[in-house]
């Protein structure tokens, strides 16, 4: 999982396995807050914060034969 986030708009990017989420803007004390998000409390919040997120990309997966 990797997080990366967009200051400006005060949203986070979250890539896990073959898929792409973004959070919704956040009001900027929520997202100093989450700055110090660990990977378990990212995990948490795509357990528990529904509707907090939306899936910008879905990957796809290529098996490549040698």
């Amino acid at each position: 999982m990797t997080i990366t986030s967009n200051k400006l708009r005060r949203t986070f990017t979250i890539r896990k396995e073959n898929s792409k989420f973004r959070t919704l803007e956040m009001s900027k004390k929520e997202f100093d807050e989450c700055d110090y998000n660990t990977i378990l409390d990212w995990k948490d919040f795509l357990t528990n914060e529904i509707g907090s997120y939306y899936e910008v990309r879905k990957y796809k997966t290529i098996n490549k034969k040698n």
